[in-house]
């Protein structure tokens, strides 16, 4: 199974429960939503890494909403960093198949994100 961040951020209910059906899970319309107080003991070792999500309340929306914008980004930090051309280049391929991948497994997934 293939997940896109992006396809998680922009309707998480609705892709991680057809994905939690694909692998015979139940709905879980609980786990969308957290306190910050909730914070689970096993993460402590590494809070660091964990530091956004332990102050969020749920998924939050990408960052960036469009191809445009995450090609400036990209490019940005890029031209400062060259190696990161040749490194996108290469993985670029792999990317667009795994994508491709993603969007054909959970197509079906509805816009309505109280559906199971």
């Amino acid at each position: 199974m293939v997940l896109q961040a992006e396809a998680v951020q922009n309707n998480p209910i609705a892709i991680m429960n057809a994905a939690w059906k694909k692998i015979g899970l139940a709905p879980n319309n609980y786990a969308f939503s957290w306190s910050d107080s909730s914070t689970p003991a096993d993460w402590q070792v590494v809070a660091g890494w964990h530091e956004t999500a332990q102050t969020s309340t749920g998924i939050a929306k990408p960052l960036f909403q469009t191809e445009a914008e995450l090609e400036t980004q990209f490019n940005s930090v890029a031209d400062r960093h060259p190696k990161l051309h040749q490194y996108r280049e290469h993985h670029w391929p792999y990317y667009e198949k795994l994508k491709a991948v993603a969007k054909q497994q959970f197509e079906n997934a509805s816009s309505d994100p109280s559906a199971p």
